[in-house]
């Protein structure tokens, strides 16, 4: 029983070793094929490993997947064999990256030796266009000092206090200052727009301001009763000053109206000559205000309309004497009761032909009652209407009888009159009281205040024949005059008319030179600024051109860098020069004094050019791409600088009030340099601060324009990047295949049954029919039998190189044309320590299938491992365990020869405890170590070669690809190399690209031959030879006394069929093909006849490799290109 039971428990037990034996072999065989695991077969085709899920069933059910990429992934599972082997090769340990450091450290050794050229072009570059500006502004104006004469003036100066208008005498001076003269008045914006420094709206017994405003001795408690709104001139009065001053002169009237419509353009120098000529009549006239308004209460509040009181037009004949004595009372107590009363002159009878002075008493209100708003806005539109057609010298007949009910226009004797009244009808604002509660001190007042643009030019117009009788002044003085009224009336009606409140408004003294009314260095600067900060643009750009004309960017991708590491890298530099060239060009401009430096916020400057600085960096990016050679992006470059420059001069002008412009970056930075530089100078508005720098200036839009711009060029540089096609490497379609990437999102689970897939591709390879047949054609049975022997896994999977049906295809020149197809379906495997030469002409394909292995060009279609990496999948571990020697020396002459190395060494991710090492193997291998520190400047053409060599070395990479190795390199040299090649190869296997026939002879193990990407012979040196040579040759020379015994001898022992290649009696060759055994045989008899029959020198030789691919190689092969 227990018997029974062990056994059925042994039997159970070996059921269960057999069932795990079973599936373990069944697990194996889906993880095998031919050394791949069937998930790594669809992982190596178009998937991440993540996608891919393989059931009990062998089916594969993958996700986010498109239609094409299945059809692919049935392609690629149908080029593989289900033999399994038992060699696979278990992936082998992954190294580190160390990119950075080597950009970094490579750009420290690199920038240097560069330290001359940085110096000139980040340092004395911009000082040098502060020093030309500079320079050039001392120039002219000491060239103009003699044509052009200068005086210098102080407007609103504290000298003296006081704000009469000009000094007593002329020419007044300020103190210790000889020779510059004091104005009592501002200069405003121009020559004709001088105003009072001081301006007080109130009651007159406002607060004396020292030291600006000083208030005459003994003056009269009632003499600010004017609506010049300024301290009086005189103890008695402004208008006691002016009557004074009219009295002084004769033919008063004449004085009046001439002073009145000629005087108040003239220049601050007019004034001082024009003291005695009644230029202080001009301007006080020029200052006097006629303030009156709407007051619009709501109609179904009685409250309000009685709080707020009324206060209508008064009479216009009141005398100056009858001004003292004035006792007008209003019948309410409103706030309107309250308002300081003021007399205006009334100018119209005074410009009459009997002229009188009389004042009619200000200022006054018309009463709207509205609903809403609205209503004021449309009234306001509707009286701008009328004044403007006023103003256009309308007929009377042409008015609307609306207008007519507006304003009665049968005052007016003509239509000049009209318009000189004009002025009269056009309000100062409008209060609207929307809700008062005054027990709570609660108001809710709104005040409009606006602007017509054509009343305010016509009375300035010098060149019109009639114009508005007095000014109609800016907002901001009737805002002012509202506010302090409003605000007096209510205070006083509360406190019972304890307290009034009084407002001033006082300019800046400013320092003004006549002559040149610019300063020359900010207006030289506004032309060279942007050169001095804009400069190092097209060197950007040059220097990344550079790098991709000169293929050190694809020597370096080849390599295994990245280009996000690349670029970031080349950011930082470049970043840190630009901002490095701005500091000086700050600094030169502080040295130099330059308005614009020393006056506008450093901070705001700061922020401003460090932002530039960034922008001018990745613009290099986006533009770059753009250019092919450096002599093109060298012109180009510096073209757009210049054209930036001189639009935005204009620009700035043209759309003074839009930003859309500033969407090309320099012309936004351009404008914020040039308002810097023209604010600096101002004598109106003071330099740019901080304080400035708000949401809503125009230079803070202006950089924020430049931020977002610089986001827009960061995504247009990625865009860029991905899409233009380059000299080298591959790119995508303009529209980034959008809709496919949509379509594996899209297609959430397809499931495809690998094992009902026909296997036709294993069958047939290639594409097409006509495809299959050319290479019937063109291939020889050793490339159909390596095909074989790799798709079905009989091959040592420990090969660094094996290909399988590598393809590459170029869309077509013309659309709806067939892709070009540069390289059919390429399959091969080379083993460890062989040295394998790809041949072929020009065009054969040979570069294209190196270019697709190694990364430059992206396969269109087939599977490669390269030191045990996927090339699809491991890309950047490929890069690290390889090597690669391109055609040309690609080398940074500014570096040493171990810089080159270290550089190589960390990229390939060799850690730092070990690079040294690795770099001295490197350097031994090739015999440079001697050379070390040597720049490759200073190396010859051979040295540069064998440095290149080495750096393929680096790392001790266990695949080497040589293109081209010693072409154009002396003899001497070429075997040199050749014997370096031959030390290197144990235990590493060499894919050499070459046109010298001698050298794939001296080097190559087994030798490939391509034409017209088809790979058409694969095979050893002999195996070649045998079945492409003429056989081999004898070759002799004798004595010529035993020419015919010795001719006679040698057809006998050589095949019938032989070719007599040269006959001479001292010399002969015989070319033939030998039967089995009969070289050895030859050898014997030569050598035993040799005395016999004057044999001096003879020897045995195979047909030449040359003549193997001369064989192979049609005519129309070598025209492939």
């Amino acid at each position: 029983m227990d018997d029974n039971t062990n056994k059925n428990d042994n039997n159970k037990n070996d059921n269960n070793k057999n069932d795990n034996n079973k599936n373990e072999k069944i697990e194996n065989d889906k993880k095998e094929e031919f050394g791949i695991s069937n998930k790594e077969i669809a992982h190596d085709g178009v998937l991440r490993s993540n996608s891919v899920n393989i059931n009990e069933n062998n089916i594969i059910s993958v996700k986010n997947i498109s239609d094409k990429d299945v059809v692919e992934l049935q392609r690629i599972k149908s080029n593989i064999s289900r033999t399994s082997t038992k060699n696979s090769l278990p992936p082998p340990e992954r190294r580190k990256n160390y990119q950075v450091r080597a950009m970094i450290r490579k750009t420290l050794a690199y920038q240097k030796r560069q330290m001359g050229t940085n110096i000139c072009c980040v340092g004395a570059c911009p000082t040098m266009m502060i020093i030309i500006a500079f320079l050039l502004s001392l120039l002219v104006e000491h060239l103009l000092k003699d044509l052009i004469k200068t005086e210098k003036y102080e407007y609103c100066t504290k000298e003296f206090n006081g704000d009469f208008v000009l000094p007593n005498s002329e020419p007044q001076y300020k103190k210790d200052e000889p020779d510059v003269h004091i104005c009592h008045y501002s200069k405003g914006s121009g020559s004709s727009n001088q105003s009072p420094c001081s301006n007080w709206f109130g009651t007159n017994d406002y607060f004396e301001s020292y030291p600006y405003d000083i208030l005459p001795d003994n003056y009269d408690s009632n003499i600010n009763r004017d609506t010049l709104f300024m301290p009086p001139l005189d103890k008695s009065g402004n208008y006691q000053y002016m009557i004074n001053m009219m009295l002084s002169l004769t033919q008063t009237g004449k004085a009046i109206k001439m002073n009145y419509f000629n005087n108040h353009n003239k220049r601050a120098s007019d004034y001082l000559s024009q003291l005695r000529k009644g230029a202080n009549l001009s301007y006080i006239i020029n200052n006097m205000l006629r303030p009156w308004g709407f007051i619009a209460i709501n109609k179904n509040n009685s409250t309000e309309k009685a709080l707020i009181g009324e206060r209508n037009e008064g009479p216009s004949n009141i005398t100056i004497a009858e001004i003292n004595s004035d006792k007008h009372t209003l019948s309410n107590k409103g706030y309107l009761d309250y308002t300081f009363t003021r007399y205006f002159l009334n100018l119209d009878e005074l410009k009459s032909e009997t002229p009188s002075l009389t004042f009619e008493r200000v200022p006054y209100f018309e009463i709207l009652e509205v609903e809403d708003d609205k209503e004021i806005d449309d009234l306001l539109a509707k009286r701008i209407r009328i004044i403007n057609k006023m103003l256009s010298n309308t007929t009377f007949d042409d008015y609307t009888k609306e207008d007519k009910e507006e304003i009665d226009f049968s005052i007016f004797q003509s239509t000049e009159k009209a318009i000189e009244k004009s002025v009269d009808y056009m309000p100062y604002g409008v209060v609207y009281f929307e809700n008062l509660e005054e027990e709570k001190l609660k108001y809710d007042i709104m005040i409009y205040i606006g602007e017509n643009a054509k009343l305010t030019k016509m009375y300035s117009c010098t060149a019109c024949t009639v114009s508005p009788y007095v000014v109609f002044p800016g907002r901001g003085k009737r805002l002012l005059y509202f506010i302090t009224e409003l605000t007096n009336s209510i205070i006083k009606k509360v406190s019972n008319n304890k307290y009034t409140i009084t407002q001033g408004l006082r300019s800046f003294p400013e320092k003004y030179t006549s002559g040149l009314p610019i300063d020359l260095a900010s207006l030289i600067g506004i032309i060279l600024f942007p050169w001095g900060v804009s400069f190092l643009l097209p060197i950007f750009i040059i220097g990344l051109v550079k790098e991709k004309e000169e293929r050190f960017l694809v020597m370096m991708n080849m390599n295994g860098m990245k280009s996000i590491t690349y670029y970031v890298t080349v950011y930082i530099t470049n970043l840190i020069l630009s901002v490095i060239s701005m500091i000086f060009f700050n600094i030169a401009g502080i040295i130099c004094g330059m308005n614009m430096f020393v006056k506008t916020s450093l901070l705001v400057m700061t922020i401003v050019f460090i932002i530039w600085a960034n922008v001018q960096v990745i613009m290099s990016f986006v533009l770059s791409f753009f250019f092919k050679r450096n002599g093109t992006a060298l012109i180009s470059s510096f073209l757009i600088v210049l054209l930036s420059i001189v639009f935005s001069l204009g620009l700035s002008e043209i759309f003074e009030s839009t930003y859309a412009y500033f969407i090309w970056p320099p012309f936004a930075f351009y404008f914020i340099l040039s308002k810097f530089s023209t604010l600096a100078v101002s004598n109106i508005d003071p330099a740019y601060q901080l304080h400035n720098f708000i949401p809503g200036d125009r230079v803070f839009n202006a950089t924020m324009y430049l931020i977002v711009d610089s986001f827009i060029l960061i995504i247009l540089a990625v865009y860029f990047n991905a899409v233009i096609p380059q000299e080298f490497g591959s790119h995508q379609p303009w529209h980034l295949n959008i809709v496919e990437r949509i379509k594996k999102l899209l297609n959430k689970n397809n499931e495809i049954d690998i094992e009902n897939v026909e296997d036709i591709t294993v069958k047939n390879p290639f594409y097409t029919e006509e495809e299959a047949n050319d290479a019937k054609t063109l291939e020889d049975d050793d490339v159909r039998t390596e095909r074989n022997r790799i798709l079905s896994g009989k091959y040592d999977h420990n090969s660094p190189l094996i290909i399988k049906n590598i393809r590459k295809e170029y869309a077509p020149r013309v659309k709806g044309g067939k892709p070009h197809v540069a390289v059919h379906s390429v399959t091969f495997a080379v083993e460890e320590g062989v040295v394998f030469g790809l041949l072929g002409p020009n065009g054969a394909g040979k570069t294209t299938l190196i270019h697709s292995l190694i990364g430059v060009y992206t396969p269109t279609n087939g599977y490669a491992k390269l030191a045990g990496y996927n090339i699809k999948t491991d890309m950047d571990q490929v890069y690290k365990r390889i090597g690669i020697c391109p055609q040309h020396d690609i080398l940074w002459n500014d570096l040493t020869v171990l810089e080159h190395l270290l550089f190589y060494a960390r990229l390939k991710g060799i850690p730092k405890d070990q690079e040294y090492a690795a770099v001295q193997e490197s350097m031994e291998s090739v015999g440079l170590e001697n050379f070390k520190d040597n720049l490759v400047n200073g190396l010859s053409g051979g040295e540069k070669r064998r440095l290149s060599i080495a750096i393929a070395l680096v790392g001790d990479p266990k695949l080497v690809f040589l293109d081209e190795p010693t072409t154009g390199l002396d003899p001497d040299i070429r075997r040199l190399i050749w014997g370096i090649l031959n030390e290197i190869s144990h235990n590493r296997t060499i894919i050499i690209t070459t046109h010298s026939m001698e050298e794939a002879e001296v080097l190559c193990h087994r030798i490939g031959i391509m034409s017209h990407g088809t790979l058409r012979c694969c095979a050893t040196q002999l195996r070649l030879k045998e079945l492409y040579g003429s056989g081999f040759k004898l070759s002799y020379s004798n004595d010529p006394k035993n020419y015919k015994e010795l001719k006679e001898f040698i057809i006998n022992i050589i095949p019938k069929d032989h070719k007599v290649v040269r006959d001479l009696t001292s010399t002969s060759i015989y070319e033939f093909i030998p039967t089995q055994g009969l070289i050895s045989k030859l050898f014997e008899l030569l050598e035993e006849n040799k005395e016999k029959y004057g044999i001096i020198d003879w020897g045995i030789s195979q047909s030449s490799l040359e003549e193997v691919f001369l064989s192979i190689i049609s005519d129309d092969d070598a025209d492939a290109s």
